[in-house]
């Protein structure tokens, strides 16, 4: 698989930023570096820049390849987000059923986010 990124002559690699950043658009470490998975893309600003500041000259297109494939088990982190998630929405019900007249409006809801908390957690 091929990615692209973008270097300009002073060996800075470019990196997209939001609108009102005040952050530079040309870093030193590629990992901080916009990464492209189309080459048309890339072009298109290396274009961009060589119109517009022709004084710095073309940036560079640097080409990544990639040759090896991890695969990274994300249960475990995506099982604590869950219950992390359901424990705060059940707090959440706790203190919105504090302002209700009827105390026990939310009672269904919230039992049933505790059942499915116990059941994550054992592993069930």
């Amino acid at each position: 698989m091929k990615l692209y990124a973008i270097r300009n002559k002073e060996g800075k690699y470019f990196k997209s930023r939001g609108i009102n950043s005040i952050d530079s658009r040309w870093v030193d470490d590629i990992s901080k570096a916009k990464i492209y998975n189309k080459i048309g893309t890339a072009r298109t600003i290396i274009t961009f820049y060589s119109r517009e500041f022709p004084e710095y000259g073309t940036p560079d297109l640097i080409e990544l390849q990639v040759n090896t494939l991890s695969v990274i088990d994300e249960e475990e982190r995506a099982k604590k987000a869950i219950i992390k998630i359901k424990e705060n929405r059940v707090k959440d019900l706790i203190k919105a059923q504090e302002c209700w007249r009827n105390k026990n409006y939310y009672q269904q809801d919230i039992e049933k986010l505790q059942d499915e908390i116990e059941h994550l957690k054992n592993g069930e």
